[in-house]
């Protein structure tokens, strides 16, 4: 069987280059090798697209496929060249998240209101059974942002090809 062509590749290729110019001509780009151009034998293995290139569903059957096919029109992109992201970006990332999970929980109130104290004995109460629930809160704000770290992983995962 035909070698991956990306140097330093060392994986068996599976995926021919697509017929098509246009798309053929992107595939040639994205492996960055000076003045190549595709053969019949050129292939590229499955290290270098995303879990979310293939198709889920055989348009046929509509089953699960029983061997992964490329969706039409995708573009290898994952390469020993392409950055990682930073870990200051990861973090980042995070705190994003864990603001967004807070925004859920607790909408923005009238800035008015918080700035003159204007709170009627209702609103007073109702702060007061918040604070009980606090527990209860931090832990939803920490289960939210726990899915969502698992959510970005998966992601991360699709997009190095683990």
């Amino acid at each position: 069987m035909p070698r991956c062509v990306i140097v330093g590749c060392n994986e068996n290729g599976r995926h021919t280059f697509p017929n098509d110019p246009k798309l053929k001509k992107l595939w040639e780009k994205a492996t960055k090798i000076k003045k190549f151009k595709a053969s019949k034998n050129s292939r590229l293995c499955s290290k270098h697209f995303k879990e979310s290139d293939y198709q889920e569903i055989c348009a046929t059957t509509g089953l699960p496929p029983l061997c992964r096919h490329l969706k039409k029109g995708v573009v290898p992109s994952i390469f020993p060249w392409t950055p990682k992201p930073s870990t200051s970006a990861i973090e980042r990332q995070n705190r994003y998240m864990e603001r967004s999970a807070k925004k859920e929980l607790f909408p923005p109130q009238n800035p008015i209101e918080t700035l003159t104290g204007n709170y009627s004995m209702e609103d007073r109460n109702e702060v007061s059974d918040k604070e009980e629930n606090l527990p209860e809160v931090q832990m939803e704000i920490e289960i939210k942002t726990h899915e969502k770290e698992n959510t970005v992983s998966d992601e991360r995962k699709d997009q190095s090809g683990l």
